[in-house]
């Protein structure tokens, strides 16, 4: 995975010292990325065992792999782009290849059967396409609630239970915010169905039900990312409901 989405993906992770030492090397990376561990951690002001700890806290396995994808962001920069739409396509393809790994029956179970449907995002943008899934629940007769904000999030959590259903869309699934309120759903077993890249992350490891979408960097925007696809997974599960209530399978 590209070093812009790995920062993504992990940023919420980082404690503030690592944060500052990741924003540095990103807004130095021509400068860098060709250093040796020890270069970068002078430059860091830090030490080699910090910044080997970073790297793996992205999700590398030590420096070298982490200085690799430096180079590659580096390399890319200079890349004229001439087929977005090509990688558009390989990442709307790519979630359709995830949700055909999904049983969705129990989800849509779920979802028919529960008494309260909470629909939260964790961003602005993953805001919108929750708002689509939302519509088209209401248009094949399924109320639901759609929640805006963590404060909000965690006074509704307080009164939900095991017979309601909770769908949350992210990114990273990493979330510190939300985190506490996920921990209170767990404890009153209320089922979660988490939609998020492709990752271990904790959103995941805390829900009952897991959706999973494809992301790529938007050539030549710095830290664009295409979420485009988590409007495709959330379609799926919207039709894939309908086709449950129309002739009650999947």
């Amino acid at each position: 995975m590209a070093l812009q989405e790995q920062v993504k993906l992990h940023y919420d992770a980082l404690n503030e010292t690592e944060k500052e030492m990741i924003s540095y090397l990103m807004d130095h990376l021509d400068e860098l990325c060709s250093l040796s561990i020890t270069d970068i951690a002078r430059m860091l002001q830090s030490s080699r065992s910090s910044v080997l700890r970073l790297a793996q806290k992205l999700g590398y396995r030590g420096y070298s792999q982490l200085k690799y994808e430096m180079q590659n962001a580096v390399q890319m920069r200079e890349v004229i782009p001439d087929n977005l739409v090509a990688s558009f396509r390989h990442e709307v393809e790519r979630t359709f290849e995830l949700a055909e790994q999904v049983n969705f029956l129990p989800l849509v179970q779920a979802m028919s059967q529960a008494q309260n449907l909470i629909l939260y995002a964790t961003g602005f943008v993953q805001s919108n396409y929750l708002k689509q899934l939302s519509s088209e629940l209401f248009m094949y007769g399924r109320p639901n609630f759609k929640v805006n904000g963590e404060s909000n999030f965690e006074i509704i959590a307080r009164s939900l239970t095991s017979k309601d259903l909770v769908i949350i869309a992210g990114y990273s699934g990493n979330t510190p915010g939300i985190m506490q309120t996920i921990n209170l759903l767990g404890v009153r077993k209320v089922p979660i169905c988490s939609v998020t890249v492709l990752s271990n992350n904790k959103l995941t490891e805390a829900s009952r039900y897991s959706l999973f979408y494809e992301t790529s960097e938007l050539a030549g925007i710095e830290g664009g990312i295409s979420m485009n696809s988590l409007g495709i997974i959330l379609t799926i599960l919207s039709r894939k409901y309908l086709e449950y209530t129309l002739y009650d399978e999947v």
